[in-house]
């Protein structure tokens, strides 16, 4: 069974429900760029890409974990949903782009390239 985004198309426009479309793309930016200060802060206090990998893989896990309790696979208590766990992924995920050399702009058009193929899989 396929989930339901939290969004729906009006005129091929993308709305999500609690975002101004129109001040979407600076929220973004702004996103992504304190995910990049962060970063550089974290690795000039000596930790290491390897110590931003091994909690990438730890987000994952508790992404996972978060997903077989609410599926009703184990019983045990969430200290954060799902949802929560996706962002904390995301963020360690674009912490490690920054912190292998990679870009904004590098985010925009191998992330294009990569969605073009997966929307081409997909159809």
């Amino acid at each position: 069974m396929m989930g339901q985004l939290p969004f729906h198309l009006v005129e091929d426009k993308m709305l999500i429900p609690g975002c101004d479309p129109n001040k979407i793309g600076l929220e973004l930016f702004e996103f992504l760029y304190r995910v990049a200060l962060i970063t550089q802060s974290d690795l000039d206090k000596n930790h290491s890409v390897d110590l931003l990998f091994a909690n990438t893989v730890e987000e994952l896990g508790e992404y996972a974990a978060a997903k077989t309790v609410e599926k009703g696979i184990k019983k045990k208590e969430l200290k954060e949903n799902s949802t929560v766990e996706a962002v904390d992924l995301i963020i360690c995920s674009l912490s490690l782009l920054f912190a292998n050399g990679g870009t904004m702009h590098d985010l925009c058009n191998i992330g294009r390239k990569k969605l073009n193929k997966w929307e081409e899989r997909v159809k």
